[in-house]
């Protein structure tokens, strides 16, 4: 009767879609169940003998101080990336101490769930919630993020910190004659040649409508960083093919920089860079001002 019963208990483990094992005091395995194969494509029969060290080979270091709190008679719980089947799959790992008759730690039971579809979703709602759904560009509430930690690298190093703030010359008419589809290609075109002018290391960010952020660090002078407004000026000259129709959408740009001044906060920085882009363009558009 021990037999069927144990029969079964593997039987109903073997279907369980999640890698479950028993893990002797000296960390070697002796018992897996298949959905070890299923996604390593090693049998429980490969497992049986054989220690963590082995199984995990190059994750071993990243599981073994959970390890040793399961064997120190302690519940632990983390998560692990691994490669299997030529993806990757994040998986939750439950490590539940295992108590002999005497109360002392006879070895682990390990659960592992793969919950790479909640982490990916987790993920997808993250970079949603930072970033611009039109262009992929930083939000708002990131660049602030950005410009913050930014201005406090650039202090600690007496660095300089630019910011350029962008918008698009006459985008209404735009918008009003072509459509607002029209409008968002050149949004996206817009935003794509920011992104070719400046460094991959910088920040361009999407605020609202047309107005668009740049933020530069480790920026040594001004002129360094009205080098960089000056391509953003003559990028954005080249025409825009919208199907049958050709728009041209030059842009007004606000340069600031922080001079290497430690002491600038993120709010004085910003309110002269939108100053200097009005002035841009109340100097007839289509070029930079620095502030």
């Amino acid at each position: 009767m021990a037999e069927i019963g144990n029969e079964r208990l593997r039987l109903v483990l073997d279907h369980v879609p999640a890698l479950i094992a028993y893990v002797d005091a000296s960390e070697t395995y002796q018992f897996a169940n298949r959905a070890y194969e299923t996604l390593f494509g090693l049998a429980p029969e490969q497992m049986i003998g054989r220690t963590m060290r082995e199984v995990l080979g190059e994750k071993y270091p990243e599981a073994k101080p959970h390890i040793d709190a399961a064997l120190a008679g302690r519940r632990t719980m983390h998560d692990r990336m691994v490669t299997a089947n030529r993806r990757s799959h994040y998986l939750h790992n439950v490590y539940v101490p295992h108590l002999g008759d005497d109360g002392r730690v006879a070895g682990l039971f390990i659960l592992a769930i793969d919950v790479s579809d909640r982490k990916a979703l987790e993920q997808d709602l993250a970079h949603k919630a930072h970033h611009d759904p039109l262009t992929g560009l930083p939000n708002r509430a990131l660049f602030e993020d950005c410009l913050q930690q930014a201005l406090e690298r650039a202090a600690r190093a007496a660095s300089g910190v630019a910011l350029m703030f962008l918008d698009i010359d006459n985008f209404k008419r735009i918008n009003d004659t072509l459509g607002h589809p029209a409008g968002d290609e050149v949004l996206k075109t817009f935003a794509a040649r920011i992104k070719k002018c400046v460094r991959s290391t910088d920040v361009v960010s999407r605020l609202s409508g047309d107005e668009f952020v740049v933020l530069l660090e480790n920026v040594a002078d001004a002129e360094t960083a009205m080098s960089v407004a000056r391509k953003l000026v003559a990028a954005m000259r080249e025409e825009i093919m919208l199907g049958r129709d050709t728009v041209t959408a030059t842009t007004s740009v606000g340069v600031a920089h922080s001079g290497g001044r430690a002491a600038i906060g993120a709010r004085e920085l910003i309110a002269r860079a939108d100053a200097a882009m009005y002035q841009a363009k109340a100097a007839g558009r289509n070029r930079f001002h620095l502030a």
